[in-house]
């Protein structure tokens, strides 16, 4: 699920379904909570002139992120488990993530929408290539200092 995968919402047809639905990480309680809200028949009803641009990352994609503008609010309406419509105002962060899973949704993927892409830094290869970087960068940094203890050494004369 959507946990498992360290991510924040994730829609059906990501995991094979044909449903029109996706599940969001309940950000009003705590996102680790591995409490979730399941957002069926999703329709974005009105978005805000307001744009802001953000870097976006997706299970789909994990190895980028991108650079996408989207607007800083919009009024959503959908129909939860038990077939009770909601309509509300989302904004900012939440916004965003409405956005991009009913972007998943209607086939449309962020980078469709990119201004710029960049290599995901939480990308666990990414992490593993920074991970050995830094390994070498402090075995460099240990043998440079052996050197300079050693000259040190060399140098004393009695």
């Amino acid at each position: 699920g959507v946990y498992a995968k360290r991510g924040l919402a994730i829609s059906a047809n990501q995991i094979g379904s044909l449903k029109r639905f996706f599940v969001v990480c309940d950000l009003d309680v705590n996102p680790l909570g591995r409490r979730v809200n399941v957002i069926c028949n999703p329709e974005i009803l009105e978005t805000d002139n307001e744009v802001e641009e953000m870097y976006e990352g997706c299970l789909s994609i994990p190895k980028y992120q991108c650079l996408v503008s989207r607007p800083k609010k919009v009024i959503v309406q959908y129909q939860d488990l038990n077939g009770k419509t909601e309509k509300k105002e989302v904004n900012d962060f939440l916004a965003r993530v409405f956005m991009h899973e009913m972007d998943h949704l209607n086939g449309v993927i962020m980078l469709d929408k990119q201004l710029k892409i960049v290599e995901n830094p939480l990308y666990p290869p990414y992490l593993e290539k920074l991970r050995k970087q830094r390994s070498e960068l402090r075995k460099q940094k240990m043998t440079l200092q052996t050197q300079q203890q050693q000259q040190q050494t060399e140098n004393i004369e009695i």
